[in-house]
């Protein structure tokens, strides 16, 4: 990456020699230098993953994980809106889309799946980092492939009616209404561009049919679609379900497309 050769009384190093050359009796010098060689970045098999849910199933639209090696030369997070396609020199390419970058690291690059890339079941995804392209992963992307997000022990992130986060020790009080956040809701009935927020008027929510159950229970739904002034992010307003203190499994399903189960409080 750099080099440097100079008489060897000068540093007092003995890795340049000086050689005479007959010819024009001119001292020319044989230097030594490094070579620094870059692995090219590599996805995880299996790496490209619901956000929310890691589960290797998602829809355009939807926040995506993406796990491997080399993926970043440091770690970094778009600073503005509309998100960026490049950080740091960078980039990805969903089934050639470029993907707005949420955050970017050498083990997991956070992304948008871009909602132009066409359904298919395996899409190719290609990490570029300066100039330096990775070997294609693949990732299946099809209509709705809902997420839950979770925290701790495989936790919905909930909010209470009192904008508190649902836990064990603080649920949710059966009747109230809660909300829950995922992503991966696929098409929806007022579109929004790549990489910018969902706005508040019109709201936009999914083409497909919208259901969810807590412990197999149906739950009734308020509102089911994007979080305005996000990116991605969908939101669900339920009402929680009359039912014994406790916590349960919330499963929400869009177009037939079941979500991972994460858990609820009842109190």
């Amino acid at each position: 990456t750099a080099f440097n050769f100079s008489d060897p009384s000068l540093f007092k190093k003995d890795r340049v020699h000086a050689h005479e050359i007959r010819a024009d009796k001119i001292l020319d010098y044989v230097g030594q230098f490094t070579v620094e060689v870059t692995a090219p970045p590599t996805i995880s098999a299996g790496g490209v993953v619901n956000a929310a849910s890691f589960m290797p199933r998602v829809a355009p639209g939807a926040l995506v994980s993406i796990f491997g090696n080399d993926l970043a030369t440091g770690t970094f997070s778009a600073s503005s809106v509309p998100l960026p396609t490049e950080i740091a020199g960078t980039s990805v390419k969903i089934g050639g889309k470029d993907a707005p970058l949420v955050f970017v690291s050498a083990g997991q690059i956070n992304a948008q799946m871009p909602f132009e890339v066409a359904e298919g079941a395996s899409v190719p995804v290609i990490v570029k980092v300066n100039g330096v392209s990775s070997p294609a992963g693949n990732v299946a992307v099809v209509p709705a492939a809902p997420g839950v997000f979770q925290f701790g022990n495989k936790r919905a992130v909930v909010q209470n009616a009192d904008y508190t986060v649902n836990d064990a020790s603080n649920g949710a009080p059966a009747e109230s209404y809660a909300v829950a956040y995922m992503t991966g809701c696929g098409a929806l009935d007022n579109p929004v561009a790549t990489g910018t927020p969902a706005g508040s008027e019109p709201l936009s929510r999914p083409r497909g049919s919208v259901s969810a159950t807590i412990n197999n229970a149906p739950v009734e739904i308020a509102f089911a679609g994007l979080t305005p002034g996000f990116i991605g992010l969908m939101q669900m307003n339920f009402k929680v379900p009359s039912m014994a203190p406790g916590s349960y499994p919330l499963v929400v399903t869009i177009n037939g497309e079941k979500s991972n189960a994460a858990m609820v409080t009842i109190k």
